[in-house]
Parts: C-alpha cells; structure tokens; sequence
C-alpha cells in the first residue's frame, strides 16, 4: 500500500511541477515580449510610459512601479529553475515507487536481489544458531 501510495503522490507532485514549470515559462516569454506591459495593466493606462522601467510618479498605480519589471523576472528565474528541478525529482521517486513493485525492466531483478539477500541471511542466522555438536555431525556424515 506504501509502494501505490508513493506512486500516486510522487506522479501527481511531477505533473503539477510540470504545469508549474510550463507556467512559468509562458509567463516569462510573454512579459520578454511584451516588454513588461502585461505588468502594470491595472494601473491607470493614460498615466503610463511606453517603457515599463522608467519611474512613475503618480497614485494611479496601486503597486510601485519602479521596479517591477526587474523584479518580477528575477523570481521567476529561479521559481522556474526550482519547479524543473522538482519534476524531475518526483519523476526519479515516481520510478522508484515503480521499481518497489516490480513494474518496469529493473523492477524484476531488484526483487530477486532483495529476496536473494533474505535467503543468505536467514541461512547465515541457521548456521550461527546450531549449536557445534549439529554441525560436527554434519561434516562427519
């Protein structure tokens, strides 16, 4: 239940990070090319000058406008670096949830390794709880 539940989450976390990252990157491209007057559409358009970095004085404007085009894009940088970095970390845990179950082309072998490693501790626990006398008559047999 623990496996499902990790492949479940960890798909669901990959997909909204990718739509983040999308997201993102939509946003980005489009204040590039607009150069930022997607930004300050709610301020008051008769006040504004064609470029969005140079300074408005003036109460039309309910956010301060000065730096706005700047900032902006230096959070979604690294918001969009972080939300890449993010997906593909819940793709890695999405495919080991996968391996855990033994769905995929190294799920099968990593369970036979597992198993495997069980047997040789169980028959190293056999061996260490016989007592010597067992074991003499075994090796005189």
């Amino acid at each position: 239940m623990q496996h499902w539940t990790l492949l479940v989450l960890s798909l669901l976390n990959a997909l909204l990070s990718a739509a983040c990252f999308v997201g993102l990157i939509l946003s980005i491209s489009l204040t590039i090319a607009n150069g930022g007057k997607n930004l300050i559409s709610g301020c008051n358009a008769t006040v504004l000058p064609s470029d969005t970095r140079s300074v408005i004085m003036s109460n039309e404007c309910p956010f301060d406008t000065t730096r706005i085009y700047d900032t902006t894009l230096a959070l979604w940088f690294p918001s969009m670096f972080l939300s890449a970095v993010e997906a593909a970390l819940s793709i890695r845990c999405c495919v080991v949830a996968f391996i855990l179950r033994g769905i995929g082309p190294c799920g099968e072998t990593y369970i036979r390794e597992k198993l495997q490693e069980e047997e040789a501790e169980k028959e190293r626990l056999e061996d260490v709880s016989r007592p010597e006398t067992h074991q003499l008559m075994e090796a005189q047999a």
